[in-house]
């Protein structure tokens, strides 16, 4: 238990070095390509073990799928909307972030021996 404490700690205590530029950090369509891919991995499992490996699975996977729709919607508004650039890279970049955070807090759960 000591262990998930100050793993979770240290992870929380990045948010404290950046609080000024932390609504960047949101943007709730990363957010829910992140988490819709990952919870229809953790439906794959069998037991709560195995549906928090696939969840964390899932959220990486769909982090990178993300991050190829983002790139696409990049490619898209260079001729058309150049300001639309901006949106769209936020959507690459953070799907990957997020699919990224998700799993080291799966892996500190796991590890942690509150799911066997």
């Amino acid at each position: 238990m000591v262990k998930l404490i100050a793993s979770l700690v240290l992870i929380a205590s990045i948010l404290l070095l950046i609080p000024s530029e932390l609504p960047i950090f949101f943007n709730m369509t990363s957010i829910l390509i992140v988490l819709a891919g990952a919870i229809s991995f953790a439906l794959m499992g069998s037991n709560n073990s195995e549906k928090i490996e696939f969840f964390s699975k899932g959220a990486v996977t769909f982090g990178w799928v993300g991050f190829l729709i983002g790139a696409v919607l990049i490619l898209k508004n260079v001729a058309e909307d150049p300001a639309g650039i901006g949106p769209a890279a936020g959507v690459a970049l953070l799907t990957v972030l997020y699919g990224y955070v998700i799993q080291a807090i799966c892996f500190i759960i796991k590890s942690s021996s509150l799911i066997k």
